[in-house]
């Protein structure tokens, strides 16, 4: 066991005592605030803590966080339809119906039922409006990119019963186009959606020899370069197997052609 030396004599006792009972003092005074600073902050964070889950609680808890990521594309698809509709120039009773046939059919809360409804008539102005209900579902896209085609569907087949199937105009095509990119939905997509599935859309763009992304004009320009290499009229005077060839050949630039008219809306 190791011994302790005695200490030094000290020249001034009482300068000693002094100064050691100031140092307990400070210590002690330091030791007193932090204990009631972590007192004070313990209690600060207790408090902050269950004001914020009565809030939670207040507004839902998990059930409305579950429920967040449906409701934005609830949303978000109503407002579209919405913007759809009054591309036409006016929003009719079929579009209504059609919109809420399929909100029936989704059976969602009374909450976001009425922010679909409210979504629906505020996305008909379009622009930055439109583009605010669309945020919320955007950001959900950026770590899952897959759900834009299903939401997309959606919106195509709702946007087609309610316009019992007709052609639809250039500036549906257009308001179309800008939801999609809005929504921030990769390229590529929507045109796929639109032709029905891949195959349908890269068999009309392999007849032309363009490529899928191709815009109007060069699909026309490759449509019409075709046509006049294959016409039968530059064939007339060959035999009938080779025009039945040309014919058939014409026709099927014609197919891909109006194909790709209706996928790109031009």
């Amino acid at each position: 066991m190791t011994a302790h030396r005695p200490r030094a004599a000290t020249p001034n006792p009482d300068a000693a005592g002094k100064k050691t009972a100031g140092r307990w003092l400070a210590w002690s005074a330091a030791a007193t605030l932090a204990g009631l600073w972590r007192g004070a902050a313990g209690a600060a964070l207790v408090i902050g803590a269950a004001l914020l889950h009565q809030q939670f609680r207040q507004r839902g808890g998990w059930a409305r966080l579950r429920s967040g990521p449906r409701r934005d594309s609830i949303v978000a698809l109503y407002a579209a339809l919405g913007a759809l509709a009054r591309s036409t120039g006016r929003v009719g009773e079929a579009d209504i119906a059609a919109a809420a046939r399929w909100l029936d059919l989704q059976r969602p809360d009374s909450k976001t039922r009425n922010d679909a409804i409210l979504a629906h008539e505020q996305g008909r102005a379009g622009g930055a409006a439109l583009d605010a209900l669309l945020a919320p579902f955007s950001r959900q896209g950026r770590g899952t990119p897959a759900i834009y085609r299903p939401w997309l569907e959606q919106l195509v087949t709702i946007r087609h019963q309610a316009r019992r199937h007709s052609r639809w105009t250039p500036d549906e095509f257009a308001a179309l186009r800008h939801i999609a990119s809005a929504v921030g939905a990769p390229a590529g997509v929507l045109d796929a959606v639109l032709a029905g599935g891949d195959g349908e859309l890269a068999a009309a763009c392999a007849i032309l020899g363009v490529a899928p992304g191709s815009d109007a004009a060069a699909i026309k320009q490759a449509y019409r370069k075709l046509m006049a290499r294959h016409h039968p009229d530059r064939l007339a005077g060959a035999g009938g197997d080779v025009l039945a060839l040309a014919e058939k050949r014409t026709r099927e630039i014609r197919a891909a052609y109006d194909r790709l008219r209706q996928i790109k809306g031009f």
